[in-house]
Formats: C-alpha cells, structure tokens, sequence
C-alpha cells in the first residue's frame, strides 16, 4: 500500500536576525511555528536586496499611515510547479496585492517564474496606470489572464489564504489595501524598485535596522569605502561619549 505524502506545514523564514540571515524554521517563544491552515495553493517565497523600512509610511498605501514591515518583499509565485525551499527563479511579474498587518503594510508579488512555457502568454499590459493618484484606471487583468490560461481561480485562491491563513491561530481575518484589488504590473514594480532602493539605504548606512546585515553584498561595499563595518560605526557612535567625558 502506498504511504500518503505527510504535508510539510513548517513555517520556514528568512531569519534577518541572525548572521548571514539564514533559511530557518520561525521560532515564537522557544515554540516551533507551523502553518496550520490549508495548503498553499502556490509557492511562497521572497525577493532578495528587498528591505520595507518600518519607519517610512508607504506612498503606495491607500490606507493611512501603513508602515513597512521590516523584511524583504513577500513572493507569490504561481506556475504550479514545485520549488525547492532556498531555489532562486526569475520571475515575470504580474500584479502585487497589499495585506494591512496591525500597522504595517506587507506587500505581496504576484508572479510567474519566467521559464513557464505559458509564461509569455499571460498578458499584463493592457491596464492602464496613473503613477500619480496611484491607482489603477481599469481593473488589472494579468492575475486574470493567468486564470484563463492556466485554468485556475488564483485570485480567489490568494485572496482566501491570505485573509484567513492566521484565523486557526484564533487572529482576526486579515484585510487589504485598495478593497482587495490585485494592483498592476507597473504599480508592482514600482515598488519592488522603492524597497530595493530602500535596501541599498540599509546596506550603506542612511537607515537603520535591529536586522543582522552581514552578506557578500556589504562586504564588498565596505571593501569599496561604500559603507563601514559594524566596529566602525560603533566607535563613531563612541566617540561623543569620550569626548564628553574628557572635558
């Protein structure tokens, strides 16, 4: 008799507090975290040299004052093949939707990995974008497209998961940016663009994080004279405090 495959529930995150921000099972209170409502129905992931800074109100945010949430860009990638937990793909980027978490605004990347062969088919270019009231004029098609050519009722799918996926948790259900809508390509990636430039802020010291910044990327930019390494922004931080007490 054939064994049923054990669902693999864990919740595993990109650990920013630690060094070199390792692939790791989200721990709360000594407590392993898991997953404990449906099944994805895609592949959940995140794009890297993505910070949202939780100090800056997000320009993109119909909803007051919404933060970032201290972490890279959430990815929602819907081929329907399997990726391996750690695999890096590129993507063709469809929408981007906006789940309000308490004050925080966590943005979530539609996309399909750009090797698909129905990849290029899903159009994403028929809807029109005003940059400047921020909205769209037409309703966005591509997650829609999508739909329709890889016969599947994603929207729905997304937007049930992501409202509920806490509520076993005895949490309230989860609400979105713009009514729920699934915002354009090029509103998308605008701001993947923000929060990577918001990243690159990170990297050379004009914001701050209590996140581990240890990575190739900052080793390289303080090889460059770029940005400092932690002992020296720690003995500028010093400094004034002897310099006081010297006087």
């Amino acid at each position: 008799k054939k064994k049923k495959k054990k669902r693999n529930n864990k919740k595993i995150e990109c650990a920013l507090k630690e060094e070199w921000n390792p692939l790791k099972q989200n721990m709360d209170k000594g407590t392993s975290q898991l997953l404990n409502y449906h099944n994805l129905p895609f592949n959940y992931g995140f794009m890297p040299q993505t910070w949202d800074n939780p100090h800056q109100p997000s320009r993109y945010s119909d909803i007051g004052e919404l933060k970032g949430d201290d972490g890279p860009l959430d990815v929602v990638e819907i081929s329907g093949t399997h990726l391996s937990c750690g695999q890096v793909v590129p993507i063709k980027v469809l929408n981007i939707l906006g789940l309000v978490d308490e004050e925080e605004i966590n943005w979530k990347v539609i996309g399909i990995r750009a090797d698909h062969p129905k990849a290029e088919y899903i159009d994403n270019h028929k809807v029109q974008y005003d940059p400047y009231k921020l909205i769209n004029i037409e309703p966005t098609t591509a997650i829609a497209d999508a739909d329709r050519i890889l016969e599947t009722q994603l929207q729905e799918s997304i937007l049930s998961w992501f409202a509920m996926y806490k509520a076993s948790d005895e949490k309230p259900e989860k609400k979105f940016t713009h009514n729920g809508n699934f915002q354009s390509p090029e509103m998308a990636v605008e701001v993947i663009e923000s929060v990577h430039r918001q990243w690159y802020d990170l990297m050379l010291g004009a914001a701050k994080s209590d996140n581990s910044l240890q990575s190739v990327t900052r080793k390289h930019l303080i090889a460059q004279g770029l940005t400092k390494s932690y002992e020296e922004y720690e003995l500028e931080e010093e400094a004034p405090d002897q310099q006081k007490r010297n006087k």
